[in-house]
């Protein structure tokens, strides 16, 4: 009974490994919706899986090393393809030796530098540094089904967007995201402290609101509201440190 308790986490992160490998050969099909769903399933196992370990207290070195592995396939390599097969669907040019498409290439490569620091970064245990990698992944793949024609998302993505230097400068700014020291807010609950907690509420609230009014249409807008609502959270935590 214990080696099954033991395991359970790693089977979870075993199964967003193979989610993600299976969005990888969706995306590579060009089957974009699909292969979103499969991050999706991906997401939920990355978030069971530590609560598993928790909850068994099963948290060791190999569950540790093994679920920053998935998390680049899954939140690093997949959203790049996402983007890559995306750019060279589109026909973007941009008159240099190489193509556009390669630039996107450049997520798996910040996801995995993303999960090192973050494993080695003794401030990330109540909230984050960086945009997290599921939360990258999630909004690059929202933004390129926001990219496609009409039918996957309530709101048309404008036409200046359909650029390939927009696109690129999409792709840096999530990369340096990935990296950067920008305090954002875990969404982690210890108890129910509403007076404590009334950021992180108002936005588990929020997002999925405008996801449902905009659909795949609320990618930048939610990582907007992201970064201003931890904004304010650091700048709250800092008062009352100071108090």
């Amino acid at each position: 009974m214990r080696f099954i308790t033991k395991n359970i986490a790693n089977f979870l992160t075993c199964t967003n490994l193979f989610l993600g490998c299976i969005g990888i050969a969706l995306v590579l099909k060009e089957e974009y919706l699909p292969a979103f769903y499969a991050m999706m399933g991906s997401a939920l196992a990355d978030f069971l899986d530590g609560f598993a370990a928790r909850l068994f207290k099963a948290d060791d070195g190999i569950g540790k090393d093994l679920d920053s592995l998935a998390d680049v396939v899954t939140f690093g390599v997949l959203p790049g393809f996402f983007l890559m097969q995306y750019i060279r669907a589109s026909g973007f040019e941009w008159g240099l030796p190489f193509g556009p498409e390669y630039i996107a290439l450049l997520v798996p490569v910040f996801s995995a530098l993303r999960l090192a620091k973050f494993n080695n970064d003794t401030r990330q245990r109540t909230g984050f540094l960086g945009l997290p990698t599921p939360a990258n992944a999630l909004i690059i793949a929202s933004f390129v089904l926001w990219a496609l024609p009409a039918g996957e998302s309530r709101w048309t993505m404008p036409a200046t967007f359909h650029d390939v230097w927009v696109i690129t400068g999409f792709i840096l700014l999530m990369c340096f995201l990935l990296v950067s020291e920008i305090p954002l807010i875990a969404l982690k609950f210890k108890g129910f402290d509403i007076k404590k907690d009334w950021l992180k509420i108002l936005l588990v609230i929020l997002i999925p609101v405008m996801a449902i009014l905009l659909n795949f249409g609320a990618a930048l807008p939610s990582l907007i509201l992201y970064i201003v609502i931890s904004f304010f959270n650091h700048r709250m935590y800092e008062i009352q440190s100071r108090n």
